[in-house]
């Protein structure tokens, strides 16, 4: 034994003990996740919650400075994100329900366009016959099962209205009681520690309130450019 290198030049054995952890930290992994499953559900609500609670916050702070008290301020903060959230759902909702209908009805027109001798072009490209055959059968496969999916889909929308307004009450408990779970959690620390953790916590908050913001507000300079766009070019569907 004493002509053995050091365990120090053992490098398989570093190999060996890396593997191992890495392999224990993959399974771990996959045992938390398991187990969360039946909650994931629950968890994406509270997550949604906890993102709508960031994007309200500055205009709770700003009605606050005006009214003088939290609970009026949170109250009207929801009430403008609830008539946000109906005004978005009245105005999208007309629009793909009379576009839906009118492709439901144009997809035979449209399969058998596809399917005929007649040329199709797209672009000023004609469309191969090979090619149209192909996404003619694609078509009026999936076309025979749209309304097998019309309800299906109708379902899903009204779980998302209902997932809608749950992120929304659960946003409002924690706006409402924001303050004082933060000064719960605070108290929890040793006190030399409690400065440097509310520091952290402002900074936290600032950069991630500030990154959900600056999403949303490129989601809807996207979309209202996508919007005006396909408008203006006239697509069908988009």
């Amino acid at each position: 034994m004493n002509g053995l290198p050091p365990l120090q030049r053992w490098w398989a054995t570093y190999v060996l003990i890396g593997s191992a952890a890495f392999v224990a930290f993959a399974a771990a992994l996959g045992a938390l996740a398991t187990l969360l499953v039946p909650i994931r559900h629950i968890l994406l609500v509270l997550l949604f919650a906890i993102v709508v609670s960031f994007v309200l916050a500055p205009l709770v702070s700003r009605v606050e400075r005006v009214v003088q008290r939290r609970a009026p301020a949170v109250l009207i903060a929801f009430a403008v994100a609830l008539a946000a959230v109906i005004g978005g759902f009245a105005v999208l909702a007309t629009p793909v329900v009379r576009e839906s209908r009118a492709l439901a009805e144009r997809i035979p027109s449209y399969i058998t366009t596809l399917q005929s001798d007649e040329a199709l072009i797209v672009a000023g490209i004609e469309i191969p016959g090979d090619l149209r055959l192909r996404v003619g059968s694609a078509i009026a496969e999936q076309g025979g099962r749209f309304a097998e999916r019309a309800a299906e889909i109708a379902l899903r929308v009204v779980t998302a209205v209902i997932d809608i307004l749950l992120v929304l009450v659960v946003s409002l408990y924690f706006l409402a009681t924001g303050r004082r779970i933060r000064v719960g959690l605070l108290a929890l620390l040793p006190t030399r520690h409690r400065v440097r953790a509310k520091h952290a916590e402002d900074q936290a908050i600032r950069v991630f309130g500030g990154y959900v913001r600056g999403q949303l507000l490129l989601g809807l300079i996207i979309g209202t450019a996508s919007t005006v766009a396909f408008t203006a070019l006239g697509l069908p569907y988009a």
